[in-house]
């Protein structure tokens, strides 16, 4: 019922803003402690379905975070959950997806770059990698009727020639 439905995304928008964000404010460095509450992040996200866009402006900004961070190849488990949550985001909030798309490919190009850049990638990070190829595949794929996100992809291309094959139309 839809009283019910109501109560249910009420409950977990309380989990996540009071639990999972208010946590994560709190985890400092301790990244298996992040790596967890980006993990529930992305159980609620998929739990919440579209109404989780009301926390998209907390949630990327972690995502992008720990994709950006510099020594972010040194923990694995933390970029992969990461990833994770910014699956859950597109398959959930994809009709938001458009208005924060730069911040969304900001940090998974340079977590791609980064990785890439490995001398001897760990195959935790390969898979990493593999997990950044698919959602930027997906975020071009589901952007790509947007004519600023193809001028931008061309961008990204004419900066840095290894992006070519990555940001294809």
């Amino acid at each position: 019922s839809p009283e019910t439905k109501s109560t249910k995304i009420k409950t977990l928008d309380a989990i996540l803003r009071y639990g999972i964000l208010n946590g994560y404010t709190h985890a400092g460095e301790k990244v298996r402690i992040a790596e967890l509450l980006v993990k529930k992040s992305t159980d609620l996200v998929n739990a919440m379905g579209i109404y989780c866009v009301k926390h998209l402006k907390d949630l990327l900004p972690i995502t992008s975070t720990v994709l950006r961070a510099p020594f972010a190849t040194a923990y694995p488990p933390l970029l992969d959950a990461s990833v994770q949550l910014l699956r859950a985001i597109i398959v959930n909030g994809w009709p938001r997806l458009a208005f924060h798309r730069a911040e969304v490919l900001e940090g998974l190009l340079i977590c791609w770059t980064r990785i890439r850049e490995e001398n001897e990638p760990t195959t935790a990070l390969v898979a990493v990698k593999e997990n950044i190829e698919d959602v930027l595949h997906a975020v071009v794929q589901l952007l790509s009727d947007d004519q600023g996100m193809r001028e931008e992809l061309q961008l990204l291309r004419d900066c840095d020639s290894r992006l070519d094959t990555l940001l294809k139309l």
